[in-house]
């Protein structure tokens, strides 16, 4: 285990390009302008605070509707970017040479999967997460530490056997539900390599998070530019995260792989 992760930590950091940046900073800026264009369409960043109960009550439907919209946008657009930022992070985990243009036109062919995908999971993680507030409320008149462990268990099972969905989404070219069914069966069969891969992953940010927290705030020209400098730094954790999933399992997958071979050459003999 220390060996395969060991190795694909540093091939990881090794694959990190910074046109990788692109889909992330794209959906940052889209973001800025939907809320902007929500405030201003709603004219609630026109009015103060105490103001803003009374405008809601008088244009509640105005609000819905916009509101609606600009999830509806984000959730679309950002499905479509998500699945040009994986297309891209999947040509270089395998070390492959890839273009903007190319990639975001070859990456057409997975929005609709991400899209499925994403329904899915969410879905997913609903059901885990209604398990375990079911499981909590039985429990806790018997005992209210041991009722909230098994609610945490609960949705972090879920969450393991969710882990690698998108690696296998476009790893192995699959459809949504394939990809689930492949991410469950490698948190089957490699517990304690997703366990501390996510373990992993999960100091990683936090760590970095945490360092850019400490950093000092700067007012004017200064104070903007070092915030884009920490929201690329983050878009690159990002990337790092991702590319170091995609290794994993292509490494565990790998390795499946060959152990199923041998097993078989052997039963043969």
């Amino acid at each position: 285990m220390k060996k395969i992760l060991l190795k694909n930590l540093g091939k990881s950091l090794k694959q990190v390009r910074l046109k990788l940046l692109v889909p992330d900073m794209l959906y940052f800026m889209l973001g800025i302008l939907l809320v902007y264009l929500f405030g201003a369409y709603t004219e609630l960043s026109l009015i103060s605070q105490e103001e803003i109960y009374l405008k809601l009550t008088e244009n509640f439907s105005k609000f819905v509707g916009s509101l609606v919209t600009m999830l509806l946008i984000g959730f679309f657009v950002g499905a479509r970017l998500k699945s040009f930022k994986m297309y891209m992070a999947l040509k270089a985990s395998r070390n492959e040479k890839f273009h903007l243009i190319e990639s975001y036109k070859s990456s057409a062919k997975f929005f609709w999967r991400v899209v499925s995908l994403k329904v899915m999971s969410f879905l997913l993680l609903l059901i885990g997460f209604t398990l375990a507030l079911m499981a909590y409320v039985l429990l806790e008149k018997i005992h209210e530490v041991m009722a909230s462990v098994v609610a945490v268990i609960i949705i972090i099972t879920v969450f393991l056997a969710l882990f690698f969905r998108d690696a296998a989404l476009f790893n192995e070219d699959t459809k949504p539900q394939s990809a689930i069914a492949k991410s469950y069966r490698l948190f089957k069969k490699k517990l304690s390599y997703v366990f501390v891969v996510s373990l992993i992953i999960l100091i990683m940010n936090f760590i970095f998070v945490s360092a850019i927290s400490y950093l000092p705030e700067n007012q004017g020209m200064k104070g903007s530019l070092l915030s884009w400098g920490y929201v690329i730094i983050l878009f690159l954790i990002s990337i790092w995260t991702q590319l170091f999933i995609f290794n994993i399992y292509a490494a565990l997958k790998g390795k499946n792989i060959t152990q199923t071979t041998s097993k078989k050459r052997k039963s043969k003999l």
